[in-house]
């Protein structure tokens, strides 16, 4: 089979199949959830597809070998890998680690359940960028650093000189560009009225008078702006639109620098609670009840118990199998992640000019 030859967008991601599955242990003490969608197919097929992404991702990171945070990696190569139906339920685990696309896809859910409906309850929201200059891997933790400080600074000044208290939520993004070989670490935000955007920009400016002025924006807040902010942190691809490939040491780099960083921080509002549906409250209530009623009647011990399947990641065939290998669900891998292509670059002393791509995911076909 002739293949084409060259660097892909990494949106469509990078990484090539292993011959074998890694050897890591499938489970690691990683926190346990249930799955409650009353029809949890169309979410764990989605999740298939983040899976079988998300563990090529995490096992070069591994590759790299003893960086400091090689045991966050090898957890987020055990996340849901393994998935125990009991009726129709399911149960899994999961890392809850930055770089997971499973768990960053849970996280924005929860991100824009808890803010979004308190941001559509203020005013006038304009969507802010601003920027720094861009830094060297070794200065990215301390500029970092310093961005928070001085809208830390900037908030205090509003409230103090002006008397404008902001309201609204901060998000820091870092990208990679791999022409230039720096960092570009920068804040997205939402905040409550024009003014107050455009103040936020002015300080910001006097605080960083090196940054450059049309590196700032400050725009009106649609629905696609507002939703945009809770995306991922970080953007696997390197932000070098000609080049767009995945620098697993710049990627390392930056999970190193946002250690024990909040990357979303909200100011002048509060997170909405996360609650149960009246769906699941009652649900739960209604399996308590159900115990409740079978011990009083003494057969709790007697009553058929339902049986659990466990089903476990298998890259290959880019499904959950079961002992007897056969699949959990029926999984559409979507054709921008079906081709793998070995796209990682760690040594960028020596850039290659391509790479061979290897077999589609589950093609048998070696002519």
């Amino acid at each position: 089979m002739a293949f084409n030859q060259g660097y892909i967008s990494l949106e469509k991601f990078a990484g090539y199949l292993p011959q074998e599955e890694p050897r890591i242990p499938l489970l690691d003490k990683l926190p346990v959830t249930l799955d409650w969608a009353i029809n949890p197919i169309p979410a764990l097929q989605r999740r298939a597809n983040s899976k079988l992404l998300s563990l090529q991702l995490a096992t070069a990171l591994v590759n790299l070998g003893p960086t400091k945070l090689n045991h966050q990696y090898v957890r987020g190569c055990n996340c849901s890998s393994v998935v125990q139906k009991t009726g129709d339920r399911f149960r899994s685990s999961y890392c809850e680690r930055r770089f997971c696309l499973i768990c960053n896809r849970i996280r924005t859910a929860k991100l824009i359940n808890a803010y979004k409906p308190i941001l559509d309850t203020l005013a006038d929201l304009h969507f802010v960028t601003l920027t720094i200059p861009n830094v060297p891997g070794y200065e990215l933790k301390k500029a970092i650093q310093g961005m928070t400080k001085a809208f830390q600074r900037i908030k205090d000044n509003l409230r103090k000189i002006y008397q404008v208290k902001i309201e609204g939520i901060r998000k820091l993004e870092i990208t990679y560009n791999d022409v230039r070989r720096d960092y570009h670490p920068h804040f997205h935000l939402v905040i409550s009225g024009k003014f107050a955007a455009e103040m936020v920009q002015k300080l910001w400016l006097n605080q960083f008078p090196e940054a450059k002025k049309a590196g700032q924006d400050v725009r009106k807040a649609d629905e696609t702006a507002v939703k945009e902010l809770f995306k991922y942190f970080t953007k696997i691809t390197t932000n070098n639109k000609k080049s767009k490939k995945l620098h697993i040491n710049a990627l390392n780099g930056i999970f190193n620098a946002i250690s024990g960083v909040r990357i979303f921080q909200p100011f002048g509002i509060k997170k909405q609670k996360e609650q149960l549906s009246e769906e699941q409250i009652a649900t739960a209530l209604e399996i308590a009840q159900d115990e409740r009623n079978s011990i009083a009647l003494g057969k709790y011990q007697n009553e058929e118990i339902t049986p659990t399947r466990a089903y476990v990641w298998n890259q290959r065939a880019a499904n959950w199998l079961d002992v007897e290998r056969q699949p959990m669900i029926s999984v559409e891998i979507r054709k921008a992640n079906r081709f793998f292509y070995r796209r990682f670059v760690i040594d960028e002393s020596d850039l290659p000019n391509y790479h061979v791509i290897p077999d589609l995911v589950g093609h048998t076909d070696t002519g």
